[in-house]
């Protein structure tokens, strides 16, 4: 049988994010794979909610009070610098770096095997879980209390997460082709592969009518950044940027 969260762990757990759930159900929730929701359904017949939900609302509530915060801390800064920035701070790499300087892993719930293939070490989960555990929050102890853990978890770390983690290609991209008055690029989902709890989401760029690149990544985020770099390296070997 698969592991369960202790009391004790929850603690821990809630100590690390600077919050203490009113109901704690809202934290297992957010800690639980869904492939641990499979594996209790299949062994023991139960049913227990996983973090996909509350990935969705803590995805908007996170760049919500991200946008916020630049706005309010760099009244200087114009749109396009806030918005880049903002990029950085919520993408896949940054997230997934906090995720794991805080440990996240050793708390999230998977199916032993999930957990025998590193589930706790990849990259696309641990910023689902980033993104849960705040959706987890705004529903517990509402907007504020999620602006508390945003600013202790991301704002205070994002600064800390290594140059090459935060670059944002999407927005690189989109600079470029602006400048040379190529026009604006379109990003195409065309496939999603594997079982719910391991997919794998492919995006092509295209240009003008025409396809210029395909890249694959764990999550639709991490794909379009991928397919976005795959555009710059085509640019210069098109000698359309230096």
């Amino acid at each position: 049988m698969v592991r369960y969260l202790s009391e004790t762990k929850l603690r821990q757990f809630e100590t690390i994010i600077g919050y203490a759930f009113q109901d704690k159900a809202w934290l297992v929730q957010a800690l639980t794979h869904s492939s641990f929701s499979k594996e209790l359904a299949q062994q023991a017949g139960q049913t227990v909610s996983n973090y996909e939900r509350l990935e969705f609302l803590g995805d908007a509530v996170l760049e919500l009070c991200t946008s916020e915060m630049l706005f309010r801390a760099y009244p200087d800064w114009p749109e396009g610098k806030l918005t880049k920035t903002r990029a950085t701070i919520v993408c896949e790499a940054s997230l997934s770096y906090i995720a794991r300087t805080l440990s996240f892993g050793e708390f999230i719930l998977f199916s032993r095997g999930e957990e025998k293939t590193g589930g706790a070490d990849r990259s696309s989960i641990l910023c689902d879980v980033v993104e849960a555990v705040i959706g987890a929050v705004y529903q517990d102890g509402g907007l504020e209390k999620a602006k508390q853990v945003i600013a202790r978890l991301v704002w205070e770390h994002w600064r800390k997460v290594p140059q090459e983690n935060q670059t944002d290609y999407k927005s690189t991209l989109q600079e470029v082709l602006q400048k040379k008055g190529l026009g604006s690029p379109e990003y195409r989902m065309v496939e999603m592969t594997g079982p719910p709890h391991d997919r794998t989401f492919t995006m092509e760029i295209w240009l003008e009518s025409k396809q210029i690149c395909r890249a694959s990544g764990k999550t639709k985020k991490a794909a379009a950044q991928m397919a976005a770099e795959q555009a710059l390296k085509w640019l210069k070997q098109e000698n359309l940027w230096n």
